[in-house]
């Protein structure tokens, strides 16, 4: 009789690593979220984390953001401009936390609008905060 495999790992048994490791598959097959940014929104429980390293250009910084679903049932994709006027000397993760009530506000225009890019045009929604477009920075 051949050896059966261990279980799968159940994604509440996940360890939680930082949001550099996210982007990548866990033990077990399972996504692994970073806990410091949460949202909670009408349908659920969201982790805002960054799923690819900050593209820091002379004029701005783009970071690309994805929302993941606490459960590991959705996950979209956006990025955002941040003009470095101002970014200022900030890190990606605190413009992240910067950036969590205006995504926690408009959390469903947003989400809408990543996946209508995602399907529609095959390239990720980006929404640009400069002078003109505040946002909450």
């Amino acid at each position: 009789m051949a050896a059966r495999r261990p279980p799968r790992a159940r994604p509440e048994a996940a360890q939680y690593l930082n949001a550099r490791q996210a982007c990548a598959p866990g033990t077990h097959g399972y996504w692994v979220f970073n806990l410091a940014v949460e949202i909670t929104t009408g349908r659920g429980l969201y982790r805002i984390i960054e799923a690819a390293p900050a593209d820091l250009g002379a004029n701005a910084i783009v970071l690309t953001i994805a929302l993941a679903r606490a459960d590991g049932i959705e996950r979209v994709v956006f990025r955002c401009r941040i003009d470095m006027a101002l970014a200022g000397a900030s890190t990606p993760d605190d413009l992240i936390a910067r950036l969590r009530p205006w995504v926690e506000r408009e959390f469903e225009m947003t989400r809408e609008a990543a996946l209508k890019s995602i399907r529609s045009e095959r390239k990720l929604h980006e929404i640009v905060f400069d002078n003109a477009n505040r946002g909450p920075l």
